[in-house]
């Protein structure tokens, strides 16, 4: 065989790639044996390896988080967490009949927002587009806000994501963006990064939430507390007195009265280390919103025509839902809870994640 330059490059290549797969996959195996002696989930190395090496193109930087899962992280400022392939138990026989029936869901790989999309975040690519939301388009009427007269939420013409609070604070959650907002936003990410972004599917949100052992919330089945994550506790009380929305727990001081960092709660990260998905804001999620179905399914979408989309994760007027009542009002933080609205329908409370099928 006669080697040419070129072929010497070609095989040099190969070689610089093989390297570098080896060097991920003992990164990876290196992180991870430890957690899977403590009973970790078992995912195969190798997917771990491919998803690392297919973001790696377009990343700042993808490393394994405390838990042992892929995380990418863009110069822009989005964190995206790995979510391996499998199946989990989808749904509650402890809620209302919207849970039912109990079915088992297999998901491909997928990446999901570490965090909820920010203020900050929504800033820049209203910047760089000039977008303008339902809420503040001619006609509309305007994102649902505390009205402290009618002590409720209620449409406020002219409030919108940029003062939908008294004080909009860079590293909170954008509320007051609708389903379709959030589409326009998505699609906007998916150019700047080079790599397919949407809104998770409500199957995709449940097993980042929950993982696949059927957990009430994010970081387990305990009640949540001031460190774990953001409801109606005392300082909700206290700043919005005799409101006739939420049941505030007085004996919680979560820090906030109403909308909180998407990083402030550690000990409130999901089994792949994923923030928010319980308290702080309602998320919408790609689905129209239909019964579930019986029996296995596999990586569904919802149906392909309804009215209402759906919606996921408590929010900060939201409390425990352990009790029938609050459960029943939909505004809790059980990760298996579903709730639903017209997807112009902007609130206060609701805001939106990105995910990304690339793998």
């Amino acid at each position: 065989m006669v080697w040419t330059q070129h072929t010497f490059l070609i095989f040099n290549q190969l070689l610089q790639d093989g390297k570098r797969l080896c060097e991920i996959a003992l990164q990876v195996h290196r992180v991870r044996e430890p957690r899977l002696r403590a009973s970790a989930p078992q995912v195969a190395e190798d997917e771990l390896v491919q998803a690392i090496t297919a973001m790696e193109e377009f990343a700042e930087g993808v490393t394994l988080n405390e838990q042992g899962y892929p995380e990418a992280v863009f110069a822009e400022g989005t964190v995206l967490t790995y979510i391996p392939a499998g199946s989990f138990p989808m749904g509650s026989a402890q809620l209302t009949p919207d849970e039912l029936p109990v079915h088992d869901v297999h998901l491909s790989g997928y990446w999901i927002g570490k965090y909820p999309v920010t203020n900050a975040q929504f800033a820049r690519f209203g910047e760089a587009t000039g977008f303008v939301t339902d809420t503040e388009r001619p006609g509309a009427e305007g994102c649902y806000v505390y009205d402290f007269g009618e002590r409720y939420f209620v449409p406020t013409p002219g409030r919108n994501w940029r003062d939908a609070f008294a004080q909009i604070v860079d590293d909170h959650p954008v509320a007051c963006v609708s389903w379709y907002d959030g589409q326009a936003y998505a699609a906007w990410l998916a150019q700047e990064l080079g790599i397919p972004i949407g809104m998770p599917t409500e199957a995709q949100w449940e097993k980042a939430a929950r993982g696949t052992d059927g957990r009430i919330f994010p970081w387990g089945n305990e009640a949540p507390d001031g460190t774990r994550a953001n409801l109606c506790d005392r300082r909700f009380a206290e700043a919005y007195p005799g409101s006739q929305q939420g049941n505030p727990d007085r004996s919680i001081d979560d820090g906030y009265a109403a909308t909180s960092p998407v990083d402030a709660y550690p000990a409130g990260q999901s089994p792949y280390g994923v923030y928010d998905l319980a308290g702080n804001l309602t998320e919408w999620v790609f689905d129209f919103y239909a019964p579930y179905p019986e029996g296995l399914v596999v990586d569904p979408l919802g149906p392909s025509v309804g009215e209402d989309r759906c919606m996921r994760c408590g929010i900060w007027v939201g409390d425990a839902g352990l009790t029938r009542e609050s459960i029943d009002e939909k505004h809790n933080l059980r990760a298996e809870s579903r709730s639903r609205d017209d997807p112009r329908s902007s609130d206060d409370h609701l805001g939106i994640r990105v995910t990304s099928a690339l793998r």
